[in-house]
């Protein structure tokens, strides 16, 4: 009963995807895990002085996980020395956590996969089922989502023998986290209720924290803000009552989303700072990130753009070292908006991209969902099919076949759905290449009017100088001049191949006899642009350009009238 209490305090803890360590130096601690080996009684057997240990560390690490990590050490080496299974088994566990926080995954997947194989040799069910949910938080934060759902699905098949309301509120909460991040929010929902009738039915104060918390950011997702801004509150005031700062800092910049949605700019401010104070204090990298984010996004809504590229720049940089999916994900998205904003095309699109591509790994709802609900299905025959085997072998070839078939059926559905993924990201890309390079256009149209109308007011103006100055005007006019019929064309045709660098080289390939104007002009075409516009950037008349377009046509072979210059050109 002493082993399984333990256990279950493990189970307590383990309520967000990341641990959070305090800044208290090494050698202190060692001084403090000196201290408290000291009183530990003396007389208790080897197996009673592990078991206190790893109670001392389970109570720590929230607060001080540096000294956690050295009392688990400390277990693990003593439960080696007298081969006792469960203190290792719940020593690696805890070690796994601790490294997982510090960004060590392997280290922390190897512990926890060495407490899994022990768990088992044992039939330990609780902690097993523990292992099964610290892994599936570990790779949902490394966007492995499917992986995460296959430890949970793992984790509920054990509870439904060996129940425990507790450890089900904590992984339908869980499951319902990881619903809101594939963009899923009805079973997400589902999920999310489950485990608050669980946690108000068994007076787990604080796994009904987490609970809200979850059913807050469920509501702000939807745009709810009143709803989320009820349910965040809730969550503070249970997380306060029991001084659970992980959760403190945590509802602290969920507030400041709300609160900046609400155009509330100073109290969104002023609750990311105590956000980021506390995460700073307990150096919790994933919630630090996701606070740079956060903070970076407000300067950009107030248009600080140098603030707001420094935070997303942090949150990126240091989401790549520890592979943090999400940090990845909504930093480059948040830096694609301030480059675009400042007119740096090429920035906004290059990480515009990288959110694209992860973001289609993440959140391609239909194939997610549809594919679950087949592997819970497929499982359930494939524990049918091992029960017939002894005595039905025909049936059991029949059933093979049928799991074949079921098999195959979800790849090529998969495959269906992940073909025209890739399509609609085709298509979108394709916008938004045509979006870009029109609104280049169009400035660079709006540019080459304003040289024009400098230019008029300069010749109306010209005579009102004194002679000797007239020169002076004329050589401006000229200069002018020159600059919209070269410096203009060239800044526009360095931008169209930067984008679509492509587009001469099929073309020439067809056409190799256009001259350089007609290419000029090609390139204006497949933008769509008017006559009036590519009047306005090769400063030719509308009848010259009407009159090259006649001719065009004839070289390019586009017999058909109807036939757009756009629609002919696109496929290049």
């Amino acid at each position: 009963m002493k082993k399984i209490k333990i256990v279950k305090q493990y189970i307590r803890f383990i309520f967000f995807s990341t641990i959070f360590i305090s800044f208290t130096s090494f050698a202190q601690n060692e001084q403090i895990a000196d201290s408290l080996y000291k009183k530990i009684d003396a007389t208790l057997d080897d197996s009673l002085r592990i078991d206190e240990i790893v109670n001392f560390a389970t109570n720590t690490y929230l607060n001080n996980s540096e000294l956690a990590l050295i009392l688990a050490k400390e277990a693990l080496n003593q439960s080696i020395k007298i081969n006792y299974q469960w203190g290792l088994a719940n020593s690696y566990n805890l070690k796994g956590l601790i490294e997982l926080d510090l960004g060590n995954l392997e280290e922390a997947e190897e512990s926890f996969f060495k407490a899994l194989e022990i768990y088992n040799a044992i039939n330990d069910s609780y902690g097993i089922v523990n292992i099964y949910n610290n892994l599936a938080l570990m790779y949902s934060n490394l966007g492995k989502y499917i992986e995460a759902l296959d430890s949970y699905i793992k984790a509920l098949k054990i509870l439904e023998n060996s129940p425990n309301n507790e450890s089900l509120s904590l992984i339908y909460t869980n499951l319902g986290k990881l619903y809101i991040e594939v963009d899923a929010p009805d079973k997400a929902e589902e999920y999310l209720n489950k485990a608050k009738i669980l946690s108000i039915n068994t007076n787990t104060t604080h796994s009904l924290a987490y609970v809200y918390a979850m059913l807050g950011t469920l509501t702000y997702d939807k745009n709810q803000l009143k709803k989320a801004l009820s349910y965040y509150t809730h969550a503070m005031e249970i997380s306060v009552a029991s001084n659970n700062r992980v959760m403190i800092s945590s509802i602290h910049r969920l507030l400041g989303d709300v609160y900046r949605e609400e155009n509330n700019y100073n109290k969104a401010e002023e609750n990311y700072r105590k956000s980021l104070k506390i995460a700073t204090e307990l150096n919790n990298s994933a919630s630090i990130l996701q606070t740079y984010n956060s903070i970076g996004y407000l300067h950009f809504l107030k248009k600080e753009y140098d603030l707001a590229i420094g935070y997303f720049n942090k949150c990126y940089e240091r989401s790549q070292e520890v592979g943090f999916q999400e940090g990845i994900r909504n930093s480059s998205l948040h830096l694609s908006y301030v480059y675009n904003d400042l007119g740096n095309f090429k920035l906004a699109y290059k990480y515009r991209v990288i959110y694209d591509n992860i973001n289609e790994r993440t959140h391609s709802n239909e194939i997610f969902i549809y594919i679950t609900e087949l592997y819970i299905k497929l499982e359930q025959e494939r524990e049918l099919h091992e029960l017939q085997i002894v005595s039905h072998k025909k049936k059991n070839k029949i059933l093979l076949s049928y799991l074949v078939v079921s098999a195959l059926l979800i790849v090529f559905t998969a495959l269906f759905f992940i073909q025209r993924k890739a399509t609609q990201r085709a298509i979108r890309k394709e916008k938004f290449l045509n979006r870009e390079l029109t609104s280049k256009a169009i400035f660079l149209v709006r540019k080459n009017e304003i040289f024009a109308k400098i230019e008029n007011i300069l010749k109306n103006k010209k005579e009102q100088f004194i002679e000797e100055n007239q020169g002076i005007i004329q050589d401006i006019i000229n200069e002018i001049k020159q600059a919209q019929n070269e410096e203009v064309w060239q800044e526009f045709d360095l931008y169209f191949n930067d984008i679509l660098e492509d587009f001469h080289k099929k073309l020439n390939a067809d056409f190799p006899k256009l001259s350089v104007n007609e290419r000029k002009l090609c390139s204006l075409l497949r933008m769509n642009m008017t006559t009036k516009d590519i009047s306005s950037i090769t400063q030719q008349s509308v009848q010259t350009i009407d009159t090259a377009r006649s001719r065009l046509r004839k070289k390019l072979g586009i017999s058909n009238m109807n036939q757009s210059f756009f629609s002919f050109l696109s496929k290049y």
